[in-house]
């Protein structure tokens, strides 16, 4: 189809779009934090106590949060790569907030479950999903040519791309072995891409 007559859409109504539910979402995580109830409200023993009870609640809202601010980051540069939006990337998009959207839900089951195997797949089948959509709007992209402005070598893209949805899937089998060690990915891999460079959490930032 003739880029001239394609059916494109506006790329700032996307990302503004975008950026809500991203704010949204990092709001609803510290949610799930609740102050301790004690008897004695001078008791430093007794507070410290409720707050050793809330641990798994903080974790979970720390490992989310810091996910989140990745994935938007990462959002933020994929888009910023984008000429112009199409329906594809439209749905692909939307595909990403939809799974980004459910990443309270199993944060608040670690927090309540911190043990449970059950709430470790429910984290990190999103997380994987999420970080795998992020490849397939740049593959889709350069496929058609005329949607993104740098164009990424497919070799590159191979190394770079499913190194981390590959990660999120081997935190969820390390918890066949320990939770812990699922945490234990679960915490570096946002820490990780924290860093600027050229690869970043899914793969989907490429700087120019």
């Amino acid at each position: 189809m003739d880029e001239n007559t394609k059916d494109y859409f506006s790329k700032d109504r996307m990302n503004f779009f975008s950026d809500g539910i991203f704010a949204i979402l990092m709001t609803i995580l510290v949610l799930e934090l609740k102050v301790p109830q004690i008897q004695d409200e001078s008791s430093f023993a007794e507070l410290w106590k409720g707050l050793v009870k809330e641990f798994p609640k903080l974790f979970g809202w720390l490992i989310s949060f810091f996910a989140l601010s990745v994935i938007w980051v990462n959002h933020y540069r994929l888009c910023k790569q984008f000429k112009v939006i199409d329906h594809t990337i439209l749905w692909l998009n939307t595909l990403l907030l939809m799974f980004t959207a459910f990443i309270p839900f199993p944060t608040a089951l670690i927090g309540d479950y911190p043990n449970n195997q059950l709430s470790i797949i429910l984290y990190g089948f999103p997380m994987i999903c999420i970080t795998a959509i992020f490849p397939i709007m740049r593959l889709y992209a350069i496929r058609e040519g005329n949607i993104f402005e740098s164009i990424v070598p497919h070799r590159k893209i191979k190394i770079a791309y499913f190194w981390c949805p590959a990660s999120y899937a081997l935190g969820v089998c390390l918890s066949f072995i320990h939770v812990y060690l699922a945490y234990i990915i679960f915490l570096v891999l946002p820490i990780v891409n924290m860093y600027p460079r050229k690869l970043s959490m899914g793969g989907c930032s490429f700087e120019k």
